[in-house]
């Protein structure tokens, strides 16, 4: 049941309407802020094309532009999230995935395509983010962590973290804001077992909202739903 959304994904990666998402393997760790500050240059990876098919080489993602490049024996190409299905590479010893899905935005009642990351999957939702970086100046990096509903794979905003690196005086200074979009969507989607999660969370005073947190509190719902 685990991958169910995954291959939904894929069969619906060509349609050019809805609210649909994508894939990844479970990664071992939920990195919220999901697009490293520093270019990582070229890895090895693959982008998914929107024939279906699926080439190796190396890939480098830019999230200022939303431009992944990609290089092989056989090909040199620049894709957006409107030419191309999906693009994975392997981020030290973890493979990242994102999909490139149609978004409806409740914020500008707009339906664009953008690349999303998937965090992690369960049997009726999924975890996945989208960041993007901006600012020359002051650097500013928003990463919204969106939660998915497996019935129908609507993409339901939850938290939103932004990063702002000031500069003062002599020193560099990071602010990381936090704020919860919609608190009602746990209860939403944990069903049963949300009672037993917020317990956890409340009796180890974990906030939703922060990183580390939210991966003890998921952590916690898949060993519900393995048992």
């Amino acid at each position: 049941m685990r991958y169910v959304f995954v291959i939904t994904v894929l069969l619906c990666a060509n349609q050019a309407a809805a609210q649909p998402l994508g894939n990844s393997e479970k990664p071992e760790t939920l990195n919220v802020i999901n697009t490293p500050k520093d270019d990582p240059g070229w890895v090895d990876g693959s982008v998914l094309l929107n024939d279906g098919t699926k080439d190796k080489g190396q890939v480098r993602y830019n999230d200022h532009t939303g431009v992944v490049s990609f290089e092989s024996k056989d090909r040199s190409s620049s894709y957006n999230a409107r030419t191309i299905g999906g693009f994975q590479f392997q981020d030290n010893d973890k493979l990242r995935s994102f999909y490139s899905l149609h978004y409806y935005s409740p914020f500008d009642n707009s339906i664009v395509k953008q690349f999303f990351e998937v965090l992690r999957e369960y049997k009726d939702f999924a975890v996945i983010s989208r960041t993007s970086a901006f600012g020359e100046r002051v650097p500013v990096e928003v990463t919204t962590v969106y939660l998915v509903r497996g019935s129908n794979l609507e993409i339901m905003p939850f938290v939103q973290v932004t990063e702002h690196q000031v500069k003062w005086k002599l020193f560099d200074v990071n602010k990381t804001q936090f704020r919860v979009l919609n608190s009602g969507l746990p209860k939403e989607l944990m069903g049963d077992n949300f009672p037993r999660v917020k317990a956890f969370a409340k009796e180890r005073n974990l906030q939703w909202h922060v990183k580390d947190s939210l991966i003890s509190i998921l952590d916690y719902y898949d060993s519900l739903t393995s048992q």
